[in-house]
């Protein structure tokens, strides 16, 4: 595609200034795709580097986005390119090498008078003086989003998307996670951004009993198991959650209900999350089975 017809896809969703400016940076970039997608809640944009299936780098941005929170997503996309380019893999996604490529960006757009006086002030305030500038460039602005699901830690309970999640483990680039209401897996993707993240007692606790089974004195305890392990107690399956002083919170995963435990409990085993029946979030639910 030549630069013309680049050009005019861009003006399609953001001013001839900011889009000459985009132009500037990826039209030379031979190996680079740039998508304009369809809506998406989890997510404004995302960088995706080459993989086995694909053999070129890609951008994807929401068409939706209104112009300058559009242009600065793609301005953040943009960062993780270069930052792939000059540090391969050697370097955290959001860390102060992409947070340098980031601001360099900002400023090279500031210096070129692409946002109003009254947007580079806010500029400044959100992206430079900000040490949360990853969460605040996905968002734009317009919407204060959580962090991203790969920065919390198995245990974490989470709201998105109206539902109530708890990190079990990551898989690659997504995260395990049960939803509490329905005790069902998905994998969420490690970029997504959170609603909010909320305190593990926010979650209707139980006391749990004294075992009502009998347990091999060999059996490990509760203690044992990691934030985030699957394990069957009273021929039930669980979800281990975060210790609080001589009891863990768990979650039974059938009701997503919460208990608590004594930390030395004997449970009958671990189990392998991979047993657990999966969903993806991001997909609709066949009803026909």
């Amino acid at each position: 595609m030549n630069k013309t017809a680049r050009r005019d896809i861009l003006t399609k969703y953001m001013p001839i200034p900011m889009a000459d400016f985009i132009l500037d940076l990826i039209h030379d970039q031979k190996n680079l795709q740039l998508v304009f997608t369809r809506s998406r809640k989890s997510r404004y944009g995302d960088y995706s580097s080459p993989n086995a299936n694909r053999g070129y780098h890609r951008i994807t941005v929401n068409h939706n986005l209104e112009p300058t929170q559009l242009f600065i997503t793609l301005l953040h996309e943009i960062a993780h390119y270069h930052t792939r380019l000059e540090y391969q893999e050697k370097v955290q996604p959001h860390g102060q090498e992409w947070r340098f490529e980031f601001r360099k960006l900002l400023s090279r757009a500031c210096h070129k008078k692409i946002f109003s006086p009254e947007m580079e002030a806010t500029i400044y305030t959100t992206f430079f003086k900000n040490d949360q500038i990853a969460r605040a460039s996905c968002s734009a602005e317009v919407k204060h989003k959580g962090p991203m699901v790969s920065e919390l830690k198995p245990g974490d309970v989470f709201s998105f998307n109206d539902k109530i999640f708890r990190y079990v483990e990551q898989r690659r680039t997504r995260i395990f996670c049960v939803e509490v209401s329905q005790g069902r897996g998905y994998t969420i993707h490690g970029n997504t951004h959170i609603d909010e993240l909320l305190p593990t007692q926010s979650l209707q606790e139980k006391e749990i009993p004294a075992p009502s089974c009998i347990h091999d004195a060999g059996s490990p305890k509760v203690e044992q198991l990691e934030e985030g392990d699957f394990f069957l107690f009273d021929n039930k399956v669980w979800c281990r959650g975060a210790k609080q002083r001589t009891r863990i919170h768990c979650t039974e995963v059938s009701t997503g209900k919460l208990f608590s435990f004594r930390a030395h409990t004997l449970i009958a085993q671990k189990l392998d999350p991979r047993q657990i029946q999966t969903h993806n979030p991001s997909e609709p639910k066949n009803k026909n089975k």
